[in-house]
């Protein structure tokens, strides 16, 4: 039946789901790790106090030092073949950018306001921080914002550098900034290149975190959100990245059964039936309905404590297309059996009707034939008495 073959093929997706929310969540908690053994290291704290605070052209050695250590982290991640950083930077205790690879013009900036910064969980406006605001004391993972050289949602991991007289006083913020996107489409790719099924799934990350007391299911990475994609966008619409959320096309059982999964996984709870659903729309659907319009099975899980919940879909009618295509030849061979059937029917009534009229015809010969064999009888013998005289 339909519902045993959507229940089965759901089973799936809450299967891969959950492995692509270990899987973003391992990866995260992986550069987090090593950048905080870099942040730890004498030789970098010792150049932050050091050249952070001189004039741009005079900060030489922290540059090189910093240059060389991401050189070869992109050489590290190239060889796992997993997705690189969009950057990487260093903010002083003041939150003014002392350092960034790739280099551009935010290069001594305040970017105090931003939540990587601070970690309040929120970005402040720019230009409206508050006087006296501390950096972190541990390692982060900022909120999503939007980068000043790109037009979709990156996010920041961030861990304090400390003085080495002192591990109680930070002296700046070390930081590398990714897409989500990039982490979707690696393990799209891994996947499609261990073949595990011929299921084409498409894959999503959304905000779950409470925004003045609501969730908006914003989506923050999506098999959509390329740069070419979202610099299109933005062209047509600067706020069209805006209306990406689950909020403005989702039906509320939908949003209702997310909510529940997401207290549900705060409080420990089971989650099970709150993480499936079979009637998932897509909000890029608005934008590319040919691709990502009508409905589709979903499964939902989210990545560790992040605020994030991660997305597994997959289109709904090649699920159901071999009860279809059952229902179909079934109606074709129910039609063929009524047409057996009224062509028996039909040919029975027909012989039935022949029979009674070919009797009809025969008993009515012979009632007929006694008439005439007696007067043949008679012929004969008058016939015969003629010849005797």
């Amino acid at each position: 039946t339909q519902r045993s073959l959507s229940k089965r093929a759901l089973e799936s997706d809450v299967l891969t789901v959950n492995l692509l929310s270990e899987s973003i969540k391992r990866d995260i908690d992986d550069r987090l790790a090593e950048l905080d053994s870099i942040a730890s290291a004498q030789d970098l704290r010792t150049s932050v106090i050091e050249f952070a605070s001189k004039p741009m052209d005079a900060r030489g050695p922290l540059w090189d030092l910093l240059d060389g250590i991401k050189k070869e982290n992109d050489k590290r991640w190239t060889r796992l073949e997993r997705p690189a950083d969009d950057s990487w930077f260093l903010l002083d205790a003041n939150g003014f950018q002392r350092w960034r690879d790739v280099r551009s013009l935010s290069l001594d900036r305040s970017f105090a306001y931003r939540d990587y910064f601070h970690g309040g969980g929120f970005h402040y406006s720019e230009g409206n921080v508050p006087l006296g605001l501390s950096p972190i004391t541990s390692a982060y993972v900022c909120v999503p914002y939007r980068g000043t050289t790109q037009q979709h949602d990156l996010i920041a991991l961030a861990v304090p550098v400390f003085s080495l007289d002192d591990d109680a006083q930070v002296i700046g913020v070390l930081a590398r900034s990714l897409s989500l996107s990039s982490l979707l489409l690696d393990y799209e790719k891994s996947l499609r290149s261990q073949r595990v099924d011929e299921v084409e799934r498409k894959f999503a990350i959304v905000d779950s975190r409470l925004i003045g007391g609501t969730r908006q299911w914003k989506l923050l990475a999506h098999g959509w959100m390329t740069k070419d994609n979202l610099d299109r966008l933005h062209k047509q619409d600067p706020n069209g990245i805006e209306k990406l959320s689950l909020s403005d096309v989702a039906d509320q059982e939908v949003l209702s059964d997310l909510e529940l999964l997401v207290q549900s996984t705060e409080s420990g709870e089971d989650r099970h039936d709150f993480d499936r659903t079979e009637s998932y729309i897509d909000p890029v659907g608005q934008l590319d309905s040919n691709t990502y319009g009508g409905e589709w099975l979903a499964a939902f899980s989210p990545i560790g404590k992040r605020g994030w919940v991660a997305i597994v879909q997959e289109r709904k009618e090649p699920v159901l297309r071999p009860v279809e295509q059952l229902e179909s030849r079934l109606m074709a061979w129910a039609l063929g059996a009524v047409f057996v059937v009224v062509a028996l029917v039909g040919g029975s009534w027909w012989l039935i009707v022949m029979l009674i009229n070919d009797w009809g015809l025969r008993w009515i010969c012979f009632w007929r034939r006694p008439v005439h064999s007696a007067r043949g009888n008679t012929l004969s013998m008058t016939s015969k008495g003629a010849d005797s005289a």
